[in-house]
Formats: structure tokens, sequence, C-alpha cells
């Protein structure tokens, strides 16, 4: 196998760059924080200088899963649901992430088991994959501790 030497091509001309919940509001977040965020983050600028992530961490979700082993929507923090939320923040111009946890519980400890594959014994695709998939375009995946960031679709 050949290796390709770097290009500058290869070289990320700035970092990934955004905001995440988790060091200012832990646990206290809710719809109305992140379209206030989003606001902000295009009113004081903030997009315009590279932030372009508005990321969603843990304490989004019920304290159990639904019945097919998803995170679920918090009712009372996010009414309108996520998709609601991913359509406001996508609106603003900028790109929507967030938390999400294969692991029994959540790092809060939210949720019950993920199923399992009976062939691999593995979780079967993630809640995450199933919200980023189904409801909005996945440009940051914050999964148990691991940042995936991917390209935006339409």
């Amino acid at each position: 196998m050949r290796i390709e030497p770097y290009t500058r091509s290869m070289i990320v001309m700035k970092p990934p760059m955004g905001w995440n919940t988790w060091n200012t509001f832990g646990l206290d977040i809710s719809e109305e924080l992140i379209f206030q965020t989003a606001d902000e983050m295009v009113s004081g600028g903030y997009r315009d200088a590279g932030y372009e992530y508005l990321v969603i961490d843990d304490g989004w979700a019920e304290k159990e899963r639904g019945a097919d082993g998803s995170l679920v929507p918090d009712r009372t923090k996010f009414p309108h649901g996520m998709k609601a939320v991913a359509d406001y923040v996508h609106k603003k111009g900028l790109k929507f992430g967030i938390y999400s946890c294969a692991r029994v519980r959540t790092s809060l400890s939210v949720g019950n088991a993920a199923p399992r594959s009976r062939e691999t014994n593995s979780p079967r695709k993630t809640p995450l994959h199933t919200l980023a998939d189904a409801i909005f375009r996945r440009e940051h995946a914050y999964y148990c501790g691991n940042s995936v960031f991917t390209e935006s679709g339409s």
C-alpha cells in the first residue's frame, strides 16, 4: 500500500468551530435556549467569524428510551421536537449537532439499554443515526465523547 504525502488540499484552513451547550448550561437546556443561542451566534458575529456549529450535548432526552431503544426528545424542554430545533438552527446558516450514546445509559444515566444486533452483539443503528438521517442533516455527531464531523447535506 502506498501512502501519499500530505498535500495542501488535505490541510484544513480552519478547525471546525462552534458552541456546545454542556460547559455553559449542563442539563439546563431547552428549545428556547437553543433558539436564543442561534440568534446570538448570528447577531453577535460568531457565525461570520467561523463558529458554524451549534451542538446540543447530553440532557435533551427523556429519562427513558423509546420502545425501539432510541433516545426520545424531552417533551417539556423541546415541545416542538428536535426537527423544529434543527430547522431553526439551519435557517440561521448554522450547522446543528446533537449528542447521543449507544451505551446502556448516556453520560447522565439517561435511557435504558440500546437494542443490540443478534449477529454481532453490537448496537443496532444508533439513536443518533436514526435522528440524524430521518430528521435533519447531520453535520456534527457528538457520540459518547467522540466527535465526528461530516459534510452537510441539502
